[in-house]
């Protein structure tokens, strides 16, 4: 199912422009954000191609089936509750029926949950950038190494953490399987044995 499919089969029932562009914060740069809500036959809601949502690769475009869009309305979601009350003149196309549903209907005490996550990830994400920006980390290519982890005081911790918290090499270390444990190995060391390595073993037995 594609946007395309939905409008040659006119299965749209909600279109609005959304985003900075609905409410007149747009820059000259600035994307437009179209959402928007759908109505599936019969033969395909309760068949084995229900799709919950339709959306374009950048996600600038995005379509929810109408069922998923009570469910999330529901439950108070901010980005579904914008929809609900787009501004009139964002509203591309609205069906008759949709009318019926009423902010004053949908709206309840979750929402103290539900947008006070959504206003703490955005605080979140703004002091992550802010970090990359104050301190900018260059890019660093990854090994096998890096996506290793080690139990470690009741809890795991990267390899790479552990072989430098024990000033070990991993030249110098040996795996060897565990029984009946998929993809988790034994760690050996000692300089003296002339062991593998971890990288080496590893890539062998990928």
């Amino acid at each position: 199912m594609t946007i395309n499919d939905l409008k040659e089969k006119g299965l749209i029932i909600l279109e609005c422009i959304s985003g900075s562009r609905a409410y007149g914060l747009a820059t000259p740069t600035s994307d437009t954000d179209i959402k928007g809500v759908f109505l599936l036959p019969k033969e395909m809601y309760y068949g084995l191609d229900y799709t919950p949502q339709v959306s374009n690769p950048s996600n600038d475009i995005v379509y929810y089936e109408f069922g998923r869009y009570m469910e999330l309305l529901a439950l108070n979601n901010p980005n579904i509750l914008e929809l609900l009350n787009t501004p009139k003149e964002s509203i591309l196309y609205k069906h008759p029926f949709l009318e019926e549903i009423k902010s004053e209907l949908i709206l309840s005490k979750l929402c103290k949950n539900t947008f006070g996550k959504f206003a703490l990830s955005q605080i979140k994400k703004a002091k992550g950038l802010n970090k990359k920006i104050v301190n900018p980390i260059g890019k660093e290519r990854k090994d096998i190494l890096s996506f290793c982890y080690i139990n470690y005081e009741n809890g795991a911790i990267p390899l790479v953490k552990f072989l430098e918290i024990n000033d070990l090499h991993q030249k110098d270390c040996g795996l060897v399987n565990i029984d009946h444990m998929k993809n988790i190995y034994g760690l050996y060391h000692n300089p003296s044995l002339h062991y593998a390595g971890i990288i080496k073993i590893i890539c062998l037995t990928m």
